[in-house]
């Protein structure tokens, strides 16, 4: 049996659901901003938002879990992505990953995508193990990870820009923290 992750959430200000390919305009328009993307994936094209979006909604149907779209409640604004998915850069690790609107930076938002996405992870998936990964230089990624419990494991060649870092956490640390 394959264990799913839900495809709604809520958090204390954010509800979330999976992403699915009709997300691209409102996407595509944050993977736009340079200012988002500078420390992620750079700035994407309409083709690439469309070509990601369609390989995260085979990973929902192939593996039960993906990126959800999260919005405030009211009024209901996407506030950004964030999620599980296989790790590009440290296979086979299942990586944790979220990117924001710059409108909404600075809000908390990533916190509660971050802990949202924990849950679902270490809970209905039943993850032993989770990384998250950031360009060395990004600062404000790193003191989220770190909220979260998630502990410095390495420097990573590449990645998210030159150097990125590598923090992870186990089920058991997680759970020690959330009881």
């Amino acid at each position: 049996m394959t264990l799913r992750a839900r495809e709604t959430l809520e958090t204390p200000r954010l509800t979330a659901r999976r992403v699915t390919p009709d997300d691209v305009a409102e996407i595509a328009e944050m993977d736009a901003d340079p200012r988002v993307t500078a420390m992620t994936y750079g700035v994407q094209t309409l083709a690439e938002t469309t070509a990601r979006l369609a390989r995260w909604a085979a990973l929902w149907d192939e593996r039960g879990f993906g990126p959800w779209v999260f919005s405030t409640r009211e009024p209901v604004l996407m506030v950004g992505i964030g999620g599980l998915f296989p790790s590009r850069f440290a296979a086979p690790d299942i990586e944790l990953g979220y990117v924001l609107k710059a409108a909404h930076w600075g809000l908390g938002y990533a916190t509660e995508i971050e802990h949202a996405s924990l849950a679902v992870g270490f809970g209905d998936l039943g993850l032993t193990r989770i990384i998250a990964i950031a360009s060395s230089a990004n600062g404000a990624s790193r003191r989220v990870m770190e909220k979260a419990g998630m502990r410095f494991e390495r420097e990573l060649e590449g990645g998210y820009g030159e150097t990125s870092v590598l923090y992870a956490i186990d089920r058991d640390s997680w759970l020690a923290g959330h009881t």
